[in-house]
């Protein structure tokens, strides 16, 4: 691909703005699972779906999508999985039920993803092993700013304006950023590298690498069981703060931009490692404050806040270790480590689900603090493997 080694400022907005989109697409009704459960007159846990499709897709699709595709060059596919992503995105405008509108989440997220897997690959690519962390977490603000302006103004929004209408609106924000892509990212040939499933695969029996892969599959799966219902689980727990529904949500998105940001600067100093177990520990500790203190709605709320917040923090190193356990030279490891993480959320959110119907909303935290938990466990079975 055709880039300098520092991405142009104008390019490394757009690369921003179709995060905060892609973050948007995949979020965008966590917010409002009450409101669309009303809407389509369907349960809770089924509107939970909507997500956990979206998830699915982007989790099981990706890796089939880049070794099918794998002799493309990494420019062409990136253009053309965005302006899959913009059909697709176009097709839930136009559905006609619940069950069509599952499909085309599906869809969105197999699309949506290709295209992150591939934006993560490029400024992976153009970035020192020094500045990866940084950088990455510049292009991770753009998911920060949805969950802290997107979200929060969604569910302000709701009840004035049909949920289709966001969905035209991040349409037309993709196609800007396919324009620019198409006149300002050009192919090069001499960086041209052909997808080798041979060599894929000794990279993937690399313990250090299969271990990452591993540790984000489960990592979200905490995060995805949590964070989907986390507005019914607060309404469900202190039914008066409904009205503020909006301004929480906009604190919850503050403190995925500094968990973000802060990531980048400790795994800089500490290194990916240091940096995953001391948050991850850290994540079981929050959880268990959260499932203790359910009924208290100031502490609650700060530890729900600190939980997102670390959450971030972790999902930065995730996405740093996976570059740098590969050297950042196997596009199809990110791919699954993309996968895992929307694997993970899918999974998550269907546990969840099942929790709600069975045991209520105020238990689901406790997959977050089970699956962090597993994740301290193996990292500490892995650190003489880390240490070399």
């Amino acid at each position: 691909m055709k880039i300098e080694r520092k991405l142009s400022k104008t390019t490394m907005f757009i690369f921003i703005v179709m995060n905060f989109v892609l973050s948007m697409s995949s979020v965008v009704f966590n917010s409002i699972l009450d409101k669309m459960a009303v809407s389509l007159n369907i349960t809770l846990s089924q509107a939970g779906y909507l997500t956990s499709f979206y998830a699915f897709g982007a989790g099981i699709g990706v890796p089939i999508f880049l070794i099918l595709f794998r002799k493309q060059s990494k420019p062409l596919l990136l253009k053309v999985t965005l302006g899959l992503n913009i059909i697709a995105t176009g097709l839930i405008i136009i559905a006609p039920n619940y069950s069509v509108l599952l499909i085309t989440r599906f869809l969105m997220g197999l699309m949506g993803n290709c295209y992150g897997v591939l934006a993560i690959s490029t400024i992976a690519a153009s970035s020192s092993k020094e500045r990866v962390g940084k950088n990455l977490a510049l292009l991770i603000t753009g998911a920060a700013s949805a969950l802290m302006i997107g979200i929060p103004l969604t569910r302000l929004l709701i009840n004035d304006y049909p949920w289709e209408y966001i969905f035209v609106i991040l349409i037309l924000l993709m196609i800007i950023s396919l324009v620019y892509f198409i006149f300002n990212i050009k192919e090069d040939k001499e960086e041209i590298r052909h997808l080798n499933l041979k060599s894929e695969f000794e990279i993937f029996k690399q313990k250090r690498v299969s271990t990452v892969l591993l540790i984000s599959v489960i990592t979200f799966i905490g995060y995805g069981g949590f964070y989907t219902y986390i507005t019914p689980y607060l309404i469900n727990q202190f039914p008066r703060i409904e009205i503020y529904m909006s301004v929480l949500l906009i604190l919850i998105g503050s403190c995925t931009v500094l968990g973000n940001l802060l990531g980048g600067i400790v795994c800089d100093k500490l290194g990916y490692y240091k940096s995953l177990l001391i948050a991850t520990l850290l994540q079981v500790f929050i959880t268990i404050g959260i499932l203790m203190t359910s009924h208290l709605l100031l502490i609650n709320i700060v530890l729900i806040l600190l939980w997102m917040a670390n959450g971030w923090f972790i999902g930065l190193q995730i996405n740093t270790a996976i570059t740098i356990v590969t050297e950042n030279k196997s596009r199809l490891m990110i791919s699954l480590n993309g996968s895992g993480v929307q694997l993970g959320q899918a999974i998550g959110t269907s546990l969840a689900s099942q929790m709600i119907l069975s045991l209520g909303l105020s238990t689901i935290a406790i997959i977050s603090t089970v699956s962090s938990l597993i994740v301290v466990l193996i990292m500490l079975a892995n650190r003489k493997e880390n240490k070399k």
